[in-house]
Formats: structure tokens, C-alpha cells, sequence
């Protein structure tokens, strides 16, 4: 089959670091055909990694002029609504940077514009495409651990005001929503939550800044809930945890555990007391699942896995966690 052809719009930081690591060894699949920023800078970069290629500061002008089958959204996720829209109107598949979008209200109208094409609208989340967690599920439906009781995900981030995601994305610095950063990052957590126990019922959370900086974002949330599947659970998350970097999940089972760490790389997988299973994953962040997952929703017409309808029920999530934490006030 013939590569897709791509533009991009936003040739920042996710389609210079995240992205074309992970296309560049996807040429059978995808080919690079046209760019749009704001930044000349950006511009200049990500052209010489993937072309060269044309250049716009217009996406409107790029649709118009470009034989593009699918576009990749990688500006602020405020912009993802309208840039969505406009590019299932010029009749290209759409995949957009997580979150689906800034707010649930955006969030739905993008479910509702989705639900009238043919076309592929998907967000690249991938946390549904890492492999560890894939194989925990596999654990987990096949009654390895016999009923799973309860499960605790820590993510911890030593990230401070030069890091990258804030000094060369300033958006999330000057944005007036304080609490964007666990938007930006929640939903990969609950993706993940949700991919194994569904949908969260009912919870309660306590959220504040890890330490003091520059910035005025809310970087820290706990909480506590229950899925529903009747399973209990703990999502620490801290942005800022000054010299400590570390992601790790456990989940308890009546007949044994899973435990995923070493930044989701190993899985180890515990039953009637006795290691019975270890893995190690060198692509363990599910960007390369991610983007196969597209390819075959346009190529193959294959259901994905990562639908706006799916992603709006990943921020509506983090809306309710930060919500409850009001009980506190």
C-alpha cells in the first residue's frame, strides 16, 4: 500500500521529539508532504528532518493547496476544536495532539462533528497503545490474578520552569486556566485507568503546586476512586517532584499482582506468591502503536482505538477528579 500522505500543523516540540523519532522509521506508512507554524524557526527545523517540504504559516492555505490525505494537530489543545473541524471539512483524516481539546464543551462538539463523517478523527493518546499496559490487560481478562482489588499509579516528574514543555511551549505558562497541566497530563493517566478497569464511578482528590516556582500552574493531584469494576484506586501524580522522576503502576488480585516500572519498561507479573512472568519493553511509550493504529484506520478501514468519544471520557474524567477536590476548600 502507498504511504499516507501527511501535513503537519504545529512543528513544535511533539512533532520534532515525540513524533518523527518514531515516523522516521515509518516510511512504508507515512510520508511528510507539507508543514505549517508559526515559528520559522520550527519551520526550518522540522523541514530539514522530514523534506524538504512545503512551508505555510496558514493552515487554511496548506489544505487548500496541498494533495494531503491525513493532517497531525500538534499546536495548544484550545486550538484543537477549531482546526479539527475545518480539516474533516477539507476532507482529510485528523489525528490531534492530546487533550482532545481544552474543555468538555469543546471536547463534545468535536464527539458531535466526528460522528458525521466517514473520515478518521482520532487523538493521539498513547497511553492506550502502550505495550505493558496492553499485556496487563491480557493478564487481567484471562483471570491470571484471579479479581483485581486494587491498583495505584504513580507518575512523578522532576520538571522545573527551563524544562522544554515550559520554556519552549510559553502557552502553558501564561494559559489562565491554573490547573491546565493536570489536563495535559491527567489524560494519559486515566486513558491508561480506563483501558484497564473502565470507566472511574466515584472518587474524591486533593490537588496544590509540588513546590514553589515561577509558575502559577497547579502541578500535584491525589486521588482516590473506585472504577467500575469494583476496583479501588490511588493516582499520584506530581508534576514538580524536585529530583525524582519515576512512573510506576501495581494492581492487586486476589490470586496475585502486576506490577509495571521502571518508567512502564518492565512488567512483572506475581501468582500464588511465585514470579510466573517478566517483561521488558525497549518501545514502551506506544507512539509507534499509536500511529500503526492510524494507518490502519485509513488504509484498512479498521476500528481504532483512540476515537474523540473515547478522549472526551479521558478529560471528563480529570474535570470531575479536579472538581471534587473542592471538597477540601
Amino acid at each position: 500500500m502507498k504511504p499516507i500522505k501527511l501535513g503537519y500543523i504545529g512543528v513544535g516540540i511533539a512533532a520534532r521529539d515525540i513524533h518523527w523519532p518514531v515516523l522516521s522509521r515509518m516510511k512504508d506508512k507515512f510520508v511528510v508532504s507539507a508543514i505549517c507554524g508559526r515559528s520559522k524557526e520550527n519551520l526550518e527545523a522540522f523541514s530539514r528532518l522530514a523534506g524538504p517540504v512545503p512551508c505555510y504559516t496558514s493552515y487554511e492555505q496548506m489544505l487548500e493547496k496541498e494533495d494531503l490525505e491525513a493532517i497531525i494537530v500538534c499546536t495548544p489543545f484550545a486550538m484543537n476544536k477549531e482546526i479539527a473541524n475545518k480539516v474533516l471539512a477539507a476532507g482529510k483524516h485528523v489525528l490531534v495532539e492530546k487533550p482532545i481539546a481544552a474543555n468538555t464543551s469543546d471536547a463534545r462538539q468535536m464527539v458531535s462533528q466526528a460522528k458525521k463523517t466517514v473520515l478518521v478523527a482520532m487523538v493521539a493518546e498513547n497511553w492506550r497503545y502502550r505495550p505493558a499496559l496492553l499485556k496487563a490487560k491480557q493478564y487481567i481478562q484471562s483471570g491470571a490474578i484471579g479479581k483485581s482489588i486494587h491498583v495505584s499509579l504513580r507518575a512523578f516528574s522532576s520538571l522545573d520552569i527551563t524544562n522544554k514543555y515550559f520554556s519552549q511551549s510559553t502557552w502553558r505558562l501564561t494559559s489562565h486556566i491554573d490547573s491546565i497541566m493536570l489536563a495535559d497530563c491527567g489524560v494519559h493517566f486515566f486513558a491508561g485507568l480506563r483501558l484497564l478497569f473502565g470507566d472511574v464511578q466515584k472518587g474524591i482528590a486533593h490537588i496544590t503546586r509540588t513546590c514553589p516556582h515561577e509558575s502559577h500552574l497547579i502541578d500535584s493531584l491525589t486521588f482516590t476512586f473506585t472504577c467500575q469494576h469494583e476496583v479501588n484506586g490511588i493516582l499520584d501524580y506530581h508534576l514538580n517532584s524536585v529530583g525524582y522522576s519515576q512512573t510506576d503502576l501495581a494492581i492487586l488480585g486476589e490470586h496475585g499482582s502486576i506490577v509495571i516500572d521502571e518508567n512502564f519498561q518492565r512488567l512483572v507479573l506475581c501468582s500464588q506468591g511465585k514470579k510466573s512472568g517478566e517483561y521488558f519493553y525497549e518501545d514502551s511509550d506506544g507512539i509507534q502503536g499509536e500511529f500503526n493504529d492510524f494507518y490502519c484506520a485509513i488504509r484498512e478501514g479498521r476500528q481504532y482505538a483512540s476515537t474523540f468519544a473515547e478522549s472526551l471520557k479521558d478529560l471528563e474524567t480529570v474535570e470531575y477528579a479536579i472538581e471534587t477536590a473542592k471538597f477540601w476548600k
